[in-house]
């Protein structure tokens, strides 16, 4: 896996809200007012009503970035899990009883 970095910055697309990226997990989606705050701000912020995992990888316009990578308007934040994983496995083996 490569390393998180922080991307350059750079214009945002034209016609996004002022202020608002585009956050998503799962099937979660929101955009919000939260340019200018870090990835990692986000996460806790957001974690518990989106239910991110804080396993969950940090995408920046499609490219890992770190906790520390500042969001510009009209950015898009998307929070993955890794390939192969799954929900909590403990909830999963009871849920199949």
């Amino acid at each position: 896996m490569k390393e998180a970095k922080d991307l350059p910055i750079s214009a945002p697309p034209q016609g996004e809200g002022v202020g608002t990226v585009r956050v998503v997990y799962g099937i979660h989606a929101l955009s919000v007012g939260v340019a200018g705050k870090t990835v990692g701000e986000v996460r806790v912020v957001l974690g518990q009503a989106m239910n991110i995992s804080p396993r969950a990888i940090a995408l920046v316009d499609g490219q890992e970035v770190s906790e520390s990578q500042i969001l510009l308007p009209g950015q898009h934040l998307e929070f993955v899990r890794q390939a192969g994983e799954k929900g909590d496995r403990r909830r999963s083996r009871h849920a199949a009883r």
